[in-house]
């Protein structure tokens, strides 16, 4: 299933039921986007043209490339999040009465499941709220990143300090380590591209030195890599 023909199924089926939602290719997603992009997204089986399931993610557009992951703690699998597993809906092209029934499902999920889990989301506090207390803030570079920000743009500014400076000893403390991907990528692969774990960590670092000249200064930093993926994405932000 393409992006496009599942938004022709969205729309006669699901959008009339999801009020303040909007519609655009594979995505069904929460109005208004600013910081955050709340959506259903389809996710096409890449073994069958008419297997797909769907993805429920919050995703906080002020941390550079989140628009396209689930960010731990904040989206997985819809079906995975309503306690059924790795379930997956099959399209049937020209069976109405299939195509109906399927759309009930998934619309019933949404409602039931996939709006009251990214309602409580609404801001980058509420991340915060989340994340703070997930397990792998421990040793994820990524989550601990989402936390870091989050907790700057909700004033928290003390506990985003120690959040960056947990994020810096995770990512870039170890210097012996970058220099040793460096050589390993150069040897087998030519010029070697940075380990994606140092590129979160220089960003943090980058954060973390602004936010010791000013919460503002840190906030200008956020607020430019939130437009650079609005702009990217090309979304309605409005109701």
């Amino acid at each position: 299933m393409t992006g496009r023909e599942f938004a022709k199924l969205a729309r006669k089926h699901l959008m009339p039921d999801l009020s303040g939602f909007a519609l655009k290719d594979g995505y069904v997603y929460a109005l208004p986007v600013d910081r955050l992009w709340r959506r259903f997204v389809l996710n096409p089986s890449g073994f069958s043209r008419e297997s797909f399931t769907i993805g429920c993610a919050a995703s906080p557009l002020y941390v550079p490339e989140a628009a396209h992951s689930y960010p731990i703690g904040l989206g997985d699998r819809l079906p995975v999040l309503a306690g059924q597993g790795d379930r997956w809906w099959t399209w049937q092209p020209g069976d109405e009465g299939s195509e109906r029934a399927m759309m009930e499902d998934i619309r019933a999920l949404m409602l039931d499941v996939g709006v009251p889990f990214l309602n409580q989301f609404p801001t980058p506090e509420s991340v915060a709220d989340t994340l703070i207390r997930h397990p792998s803030k421990a040793d994820d570079p990524n989550l601990l990143e989402e936390l870091a920000y989050s907790l700057i743009l909700a004033g928290r500014l003390e506990l985003a300090a120690e959040a960056l400076d947990d994020l810096r000893r995770m990512t870039l403390k170890d210097e012996e380590r970058a220099t040793w991907w460096a050589e390993l990528q150069s040897e087998e692969n030519g010029p070697a591209d940075e380990d994606w774990v140092i590129t979160v960590g220089r960003r943090g670092d980058s954060v973390a030195q602004a936010l010791r000249r000013s919460a503002a200064d840190a906030v200008a930093i956020l607020d430019a890599w939130n437009e650079e993926q609005l702009a990217e994405l090309r979304l309605r932000r409005y109701a």
